[in-house]
């Protein structure tokens, strides 16, 4: 990660807390607030008080109480939420069948599964292996790998408890088939309440990974990430999607009922695909440089009706899984 001005001396404490065992002991609030601080330099404010999107993103996992972060997070379950707000032609077939879903790698029947797919946990950020030729897949190797995916608990990386209530299972999908035989374009839409804010295209995101930030009219902006490498933003003048606007209608509705989530979609051979739902971004400390765009985002979001939830930081819990 890059690190932006100023975030020496607090990235210093928070290792030196983390050197001294401090961090564990730290309550939820605590914690968020001052990895927040640390990592992205960022005060931990609502959108009126000149807060930016990972506030929202640290707001949003304190204080909002709902199943949904859980149910869509969960890549199996949130296939029924997809279906239930009529996006059901969106979804990535999954192998060999819509009804497969494994607890134990030894029941999966390799035989049955397409020359080429995607394994995926359905529990876990970047648990994910792609196949594009079944017959050079080590099959021992790959059930080693997704035992150990069973046996993650990323809940407690950085405290994101929507994961905790999520089982670890994993899924197949088919893999979508592109030009250049690379991962598809992954077009990421940040949305308020049924409200899309702005996007960022990632590229390549397992061989060179990069990314480029555009407004709703897919107008490359002069932002870039502390987390990824960005890229010429020109080249988006000839890469709109000719369905852009569906997508942002799709992140409008996947979106409606939640304060802050991101919208993960494909676009391939003319049709939009699901890819997932996001509801703490980088763990809510991945930023945007200038930090302005980020404010400027936030004061669009509309969190208005989540608000007797909590409107400040009071008292100091801690999630039962962590004590």
């Amino acid at each position: 990660m890059k690190m932006l001005p100023g975030h020496y001396a607090k990235m210093a404490m928070w290792v030196a807390m983390e050197k001294v065992g401090m961090v564990p002991l730290l309550c939820d609030e605590g914690y968020h607030i001052i990895q927040l601080l640390a990592f992205t330099n960022e005060r931990f404010l609502m959108p009126w008080e000149g807060g930016g999107i990972c506030s929202l993103v640290k707001w949003q996992l304190l204080y909002w109480k709902s199943d949904i972060p859980s149910i869509g997070c969960d890549r199996f379950a949130v296939r029924n939420f997809i279906r239930a707000r009529g996006l059901s032609d969106i979804l990535v077939p999954l192998c060999p069948d819509e009804e497969s879903v494994w607890d134990d790698v030894e029941s999966i029947d390799f035989s049955k599964l397409p020359n080429a797919f995607v394994l995926k946990c359905t529990n876990g950020s970047g648990l994910v292996e792609i196949v594009r030729d079944k017959s050079k897949l080590d099959i021992e190797i790959m059930k080693s790998k997704m035992k150990a995916w069973l046996q993650s608990d990323i809940s407690k990386l950085y405290r994101e408890f929507q994961y905790a209530n999520v089982k670890n299972r994993i899924i197949c999908e088919r893999l979508i088939s592109t030009e250049d035989g690379k991962a598809p374009k992954d077009y990421k839409i940040m949305c308020s309440n049924g409200r899309p804010l702005f996007a960022w295209i990632d590229y390549d995101r397992f061989s060179g990974h990069e990314r480029i930030y555009v407004d709703l009219d897919f107008v490359a902006q002069n932002v870039r990430s502390n987390f990824i490498k960005s890229r010429n933003g020109a080249v988006c003048l000839s890469e709109k999607p000719s369905n852009w606007e569906r997508m942002l209608e799709v992140a409008s509705i996947l979106s409606k009922g939640i304060p802050i989530v991101r919208v993960d979609l494909y676009s391939e051979n003319g049709r939009v695909y699901f890819g997932e739902l996001t509801f703490t971004p980088g763990g809510g400390i991945e930023t945007t440089v200038p930090f302005s765009f980020s404010q400027k985002h936030a004061q669009e979001a509309d969190i208005r009706e989540f608000l007797n939830v909590s409107q400040s930081v009071s008292g100091c819990t801690k999630h039962k899984e962590m004590v």
